[in-house]
């Protein structure tokens, strides 16, 4: 039986080595069989004239929460949030837990299911939120699941101690697992947190201030101490502070297996916005300084900050509203899956972000970081032929609607980005047209055991 051959021929291909311009991509059996500038002398079964265009990778997204039904209760699920993820050329992730333990065997497997009969894109999962020492038992199932990255923290709700923190680390230093953090002092937190609620300052307008930058840096610098005694391996998500990118370049220039994650949001959002936005804004840890985020940008031209990842978090808007009387009464985090890809493009083509970066930070990062680079991860022979076709020259207007954003709203609402999204294709097939589903695909499971 002959395999389908998908030619997609006068592109530019944007590559972690540069750009291709006229160039073509041969697709067959779902991955990428050829690259080159020019034309390819082939009969193929389906053309696609990009009319040079760019042509990207689709973006891996390493921190969506996204399934957790008990807890969600409708707000999302597998099908709700892939469908905006794809709409918006996101075309795989790693599922984050939210707040029901992601822990054991069975609910892995029952994850797994509901991945592949809801996703719109293939899919990996991290385990947590670790609060003890894991069992060795534990531990070696889930790794045959492909299950080797552990969200851990070091606040509320899911405080870990610094013991077992320490002890997980020594115990597994040499096994290849990751343990991902949400670094925040939690003394700190709840000291000044207090001290807010005593003046009755409770607006989500204050959110910013009651979790103040020392809380992050002091707890990156110790799990950064942990991470070198132990030689751990450790990743952070959702850093948000160019102190805290400081330190942990340090510890990489000492050989500390370290990397770590920003997000959208802290590039495109400062405190001022807060007064505005209030509980539209509220996340952990919450937006910076005008300082905070140009740093952030000039961290990742410099190739520091590893990944930038969504943090999805759904909420509907009524459920926001109480946060402009009480922040107690709104969750933190933002709807992100979606515009991610669609945010950090418009960076590119506003000449904040270097191509390249975007092309590492959003796709290659991510398959090295979480071992799926065998088949995902930027434009390269042998690879899952996961790309985005976009105009340069054509702008989107940001609407929940545009992009099939389940909870009806973002920050971002209003926004005119540079880069319009012509087609995103997965595996080889065009799902995708003008922000619009026109197949479904169905989602592939690539945890590593079952790559």
């Amino acid at each position: 039986m002959s395999m389908s051959l998908t030619y997609i021929k006068n592109g530019n291909v944007i590559t972690r080595y540069g750009l291709i311009k006229g160039g073509s991509i041969l697709i067959s059996d779902e991955r990428i069989a050829a690259i080159v500038k020019g034309e390819i002398p082939v009969q193929a079964d389906i053309v696609i004239d990009a009319d040079s265009k760019l042509i990207l990778p689709g973006a891996i997204d390493v921190h969506p929460h996204i399934d957790d039904p008990n807890f969600f209760e409708g707000r999302e699920d597998f099908e709700t949030g892939t469908r905006s993820a794809i709409v918006g050329g996101v075309t795989s992730m790693v599922e984050m837990p939210t707040w029901n333990p992601v822990l054991e065997k069975s609910v892995i497997e029952n994850k797994i299911d509901r991945g592949k009969r809801m996703s719109y894109i293939d899919f990996k999962l991290h385990a947590g939120n670790v609060r003890e020492i894991l069992d060795e038992s534990v531990v070696n199932e889930l790794e045959k699941l492909g299950v080797m990255s552990y969200k851990t923290f070091t606040c509320d709700p899911y405080l870990c101690t610094d013991y077992v923190i320490h002890e997980n680390f020594r115990k597994y230093a040499d096994s290849g697992i990751i343990f991902m953090f949400h670094a925040e002092n939690n003394e700190i937190l709840n000291g000044v947190k207090k001290e807010f609620d005593d003046k009755k300052m409770k607006s989500a307008r204050y959110h910013h201030l009651t979790r103040p930058s020392i809380a992050e840096v002091e707890a990156v610098n110790r799990i950064l101490l942990l991470a070198e005694k132990t030689n751990a391996q450790i990743y952070f998500v959702h850093i948000s502070l160019g102190e805290s990118v400081r330190l942990i370049n340090e510890a990489k220039t000492r050989n500390v297996k370290v990397k770590l994650e920003t997000c959208p949001h802290y590039l495109y959002f400062t405190d001022k916005d807060m007064e505005r936005l209030g509980p539209y804004l509220k996340v952990n840890p919450p937006v910076r300084t005008e300082d905070d985020r140009k740093a952030l940008i000039n961290y990742l031209n410099a190739g520091v900050v590893d990944i930038i990842a969504s943090d999805h978090y759904p909420t509907f808007k009524d459920e926001r509203e109480p946060g402009w009387e009480d922040m107690d009464r709104v969750r933190s985090g933002l709807p992100g899956i979606g515009t991610l890809y669609q945010s950090i493009i418009n960076l590119m083509l506003n000449n904040i972000l270097k191509p390249e970066v975007v092309v590492k930070v959003l796709s290659e990062n991510p398959a090295e970081i979480f071992k799926i680079s065998d088949r995902k991860g930027g434009i390269a022979v042998g690879k899952d032929a996961d790309l985005v076709i976009l105009d340069p020259k054509r702008e989107v207007r940001v609407t929940p609607e545009k992009f099939l954003i389940h909870s009806g709203w973002t920050p971002l609402d209003g926004r005119v980005f540079k880069g319009y999204i012509e087609k995103v294709i997965l595996r080889g097939e065009v799902v995708v047209e003008d922000y619009e589903i026109k197949a479904r695909k169905p989602a592939k499971y690539i945890g590593t055991a079952l790559s």
